[in-house]
């Protein structure tokens, strides 16, 4: 999606208005707690087709794509790279926002830096870039710049559309709590990785088709983020991951990849790639599903059961009840469980209800 808001946007200063619109917003996002990549680009597009003044507040865990996600917002904007401003309050002192004193007549006054001069005019994107790493002094400028859009006697455009992004303390990942005044002049969105989504942008961006097909196989190592692991699966990572060349000798290959992904996940990624020319396409079995094959080999069929189990869904079970009927028992009982934890709404499916009346035994065990 690509919305032109060159010369259409003029941020509403009415506050009630304002107050109304940044109420209504983080409703919409609290009730769902986390929210997808997909989601905040649209709703904080919306946003911004309103008005430049509410400053969304990007939360999430390390290697997420929190930076990536607000560039993409700001080109989204039609606003070029070279306008697109990052500052990382984490790397500064307060006093570098407002500049350096000159002494002008019989006074001194402060001279900005040319980077904060320049948003006076014209149309500019803004990343607070890993705010939660700044410090509380640091924090208290921020307030002044998100609230006001000023700093000293700069005072910003009406086009400059300001987003910060941080990692969360709970991650453990060195970042600061964020003082409650500032919290509360930013829309806080806590942003989770999204499978679909990452793949949406794997796709685009040349990521190894099998390594996008590993993680739909195992979907909660895109982002196993663990502060205690030197390395841990991260989306950031398998992009890495990706760039690997896989023409390495396998001693060395699986190093590098444990040296960005941990060995838990290297092992896992490396013998899913020694197998996965063995394994059937799952679309078999939504295609043709008396007539699709099923792995001979108990490890094989494990692998492939666990990926029926996370495309199931409640509109495509009459297919997956068919090909279950041709499978052992309890590697059917293995994609129903898996199955159902991911999409609940599989039990009011009367294929389902068929298939559990069938086999309550089972089920029970």
């Amino acid at each position: 999606m690509r919305l032109n808001f060159r010369h259409g946007v003029k941020p509403n200063r009415a506050s009630g208005g304002l107050a109304h619109l940044q109420d209504a917003a983080t409703a919409t996002f609290q009730a769902g707690h986390s929210v997808k990549y997909s989601d905040i680009k649209q709703s904080v597009l919306s946003i911004f087709g309103q008005t430049a003044s509410i400053v969304p507040f990007i939360k999430g865990s390390p290697g997420t794509g929190k930076t990536a996600l607000a560039i993409d917002i700001f080109r989204s904007l039609d606003i070029d790279d070279e306008r697109i401003l990052v500052l990382r309050p984490s790397l500064r002192e307060s006093v570098d926002f407002l500049g350096v004193p000159q002494v002008v007549g019989t006074v001194s006054q402060w001279s900005p830096p040319a980077e904060i001069h320049q948003l006076q005019h014209g149309r500019w994107g803004v990343l607070i870039d890993e705010l939660s790493d700044a410090s509380v002094s640091v924090q208290n400028v921020m307030c002044g710049l998100i609230f006001d859009r000023q700093v000293g006697r700069v005072v910003f455009s009406p086009d400059v559309y300001l987003i910060a992004t941080g990692n969360r303390t709970r991650d453990k990942s060195g970042a600061n709590r964020v003082v409650s005044k500032l919290s509360n002049r930013t829309l806080n969105l806590q942003f989770d990785a999204d499978l679909d989504d990452w793949i949406d942008w794997a796709q685009d961006a040349g990521i190894d088709p099998l390594l996008i097909r590993f993680l739909r196989f195992r979907p909660a190592l895109l982002n196993a983020f663990d502060p205690d692991m030197e390395s841990s699966p991260t989306p950031r990572q398998w992009e890495k991951v990706s760039r690997i060349p896989t023409t390495l000798e396998r001693g060395c290959y699986i190093e590098l990849l444990s040296g960005l992904v941990g060995e838990g996940a290297a092992a896992e990624y490396l013998g899913f790639r020694e197998i996965i020319g063995h394994l059937p396409d799952t679309g078999d079995v939504l295609r043709t599903p008396q007539r699709a094959p099923i792995p001979r080999d108990p490890a094989l069929l494990y692998a492939y059961v666990g990926a029926l189990a996370e495309v199931c869904d409640a509109e495509n079970f009459d297919q997956v009840a068919l090909y279950l009927r041709r499978l052992p028992p309890e590697f059917g009982v293995m994609l129903v469980r898996d199955a159902l934890k991911r999409c609940p709404s599989l039990r009011q499916s009367r294929s389902y209800l068929r298939w559990a009346m069938d086999n309550a035994s089972l089920l029970e065990s």
